[in-house]
């Protein structure tokens, strides 16, 4: 077996991602842009043994200044989306099994302590020789669309509501473009006002820059997807990536002032019939908040009745020095018992 950590400009990991099915999370110019905007340095662990082979895209990250913990300690974390492990479809039980275990032996010399990493839902993943090496969390399903069906069907299949509304926007004059990228300035600002409406987390408020590079970086595999009123306005819009069979719903947001009419049912379907055209065989649309099932779970499901079920995978690659880390994160808030809810790692709970 030979195995390493591996930086985003070595040739091993484009030439391991050409031999296993896998999305944009997992490249690595997603995990250089990722460090930009999440911290850590970008890596992956790969390893081959014959036909088998292992890759985990992380992001390293030292450990939180509070903790005061030696400087050589260190985590790593799956950049937002899904970037999963990819397993090589020849990987049996008993070769992945040799593979988890040369990448915790792998960890520990970099003197990491936990991983956590986000399982893409259309990847499936062996439970059993996973859990034997850290927990799998479920935290809800996601929702897809199979668009190897029939489109008439697919249209069928979607809520009644959903279809009203397609069909009245499209009476009403509300048009798609999809890659007229003079929008994505306009679509950039309609986004971060989406996510001010919400209230969410500071992370989620990407500036230009990030939009940017985004294209940039997934050069070809990035799509922007906009809606414009009958008047010419952009109304809702959404980036939307590609990569082998799989189109990925990425960021969306809607005009405040368009709320009402829901323009966001006309982009979904024209993605959706955009995807089934050139001959993509899944657009998978995501899940709630969280990966719980709120309302915008429900919007989602409306396009689809098929689901996946969401998991992060944990690892505590040295448990003495995790628990270190959990006493000194105890001691500095003060806490002195044990932790209310499942965060991971616990010692980065906020």
């Amino acid at each position: 077996m030979i195995s390493d950590f591996i930086a985003p400009d070595d040739s091993r990991w484009e030439e391991s991602l050409q031999k296993v099915a896998h999305d944009v999370y997992q490249t690595p110019e997603y995990l250089e842009l990722s460090s930009i905007y999440e911290g850590g340095s970008p890596m992956a662990f790969w390893a081959e043994d014959k036909n088998c082979s292992l890759l985990v895209p992380l992001l390293l990250k030292e450990l939180p200044a509070t903790l005061h913990a030696p400087v050589s300690w260190r985590d790593a974390v799956s950049p937002y989306g899904y970037p999963s492990l990819l397993i090589s479809p020849d990987t049996g039980m008993s070769e992945l099994t040799l593979l988890l275990e040369e990448f915790i032996a792998a960890a520990r010399e970099l003197a990491i302590i936990s991983v956590f990493i986000r399982i893409h839902p259309l990847f499936e993943v062996p439970h059993a020789a996973l859990e034997k090496y850290g927990r799998l969390v479920r935290h809800g399903q996601t929702v897809y669309i199979d668009l190897s069906r029939p489109l008439d069907e697919l249209r069928k299949t979607t809520r009644s509501n959903h279809r009203r509304g397609i069909k009245k926007l499209q009476q009403q004059g509300f048009q798609v473009a999809i890659d007229d990228w003079q929008l994505l300035h306009e679509f950039a600002n309609i986004y971060r006002s989406t996510m001010q409406r919400v209230e969410a987390e500071e992370f989620y408020f990407f500036d230009d820059d990030y939009f940017n590079m985004l294209k940039r970086k997934l050069n070809g595999h990035l799509h922007l997807c906009a809606v414009l009123s009958p008047q010419g306005d952009l109304s809702a819009g959404c980036l939307f990536t590609t990569c082998g069979e799989i189109i990925q719903y990425h960021l969306g947001g809607t005009s405040r002032e368009f709320l009402k009419e829901a323009p966001s049912k006309l982009m979904f379907d024209a993605i959706r019939t955009w995807g089934k055209n050139a001959g993509y065989r899944f657009f998978h649309l995501g899940g709630g908040l969280g990966a719980g099932e709120d309302s915008l779970f429900h919007f989602k499901a409306g396009f689809s009745d098929n689901r996946k079920d969401f998991y992060t995978y944990r690892i505590i690659a040295d448990q003495n020095n995790y628990q270190d880390c959990v006493s000194r994160w105890r001691e500095a808030h003060e806490s002195g018992g044990n932790s209310h809810d499942d965060f991971f790692p616990e010692y980065r709970k906020p």
